[in-house]
């Protein structure tokens, strides 16, 4: 095994550790650790960037977010009624690699969706036991009575 490949694969699995993934995401985990590796300085390159040493510019760090957060996008499927929910919640699996976008995961159709239009909540992590369904309970409502 070479020390590159073995080096991709620590990254994906402490990513994969510290958001509590199912093994079932595991190659989303690659995807974003090369994406992240080819960002950092490397001593191969005499402590440049492959991004940088590739298409000669410095990369921007503007669009990275923190792995398997809470996401919202823009509710794909147009809608008549006004006072439907426009964004969806989604879980952020990494940077898609064949457009400009974000790979997301919806949770309850269990599919991905890649989007450029999200709000991110870097400090909910759906994936996490405690956090699992904290941003689907419902806002508490007193207990003031309506009747008359």
């Amino acid at each position: 095994m070479g020390r590159k490949y073995k080096h991709v694969l620590e990254i994906a699995r402490a990513l994969r550790f510290q958001a509590s993934l199912p093994l079932v995401y595991l190659g989303d985990c690659v995807l974003t650790a090369t994406h992240l590796i080819n960002r950092l300085p490397t001593p191969v390159l005499d402590n440049k960037i492959p991004f940088e040493a590739l298409f000669g510019k410095v990369p921007s760090y503007a669009h990275l977010r923190a792995f398997r957060c809470l996401a919202f996008a823009f509710n794909p499927q147009r809608t008549t009624n006004k006072f439907e929910p426009r964004g969806v919640p989604y879980v952020f699996l990494g940077y898609s690699d064949t457009q400009k976008g974000y790979k997301l995961l919806n949770l309850l159709a269990k599919k991905c969706f890649v989007s450029r239009d999200v709000k991110f909540v870097e400090t909910i992590f759906p994936f996490l036991q405690h956090q699992e369904t904290a941003y689907m309970k419902p806002i508490p409502t007193s207990n003031i009575s309506t009747s008359v």
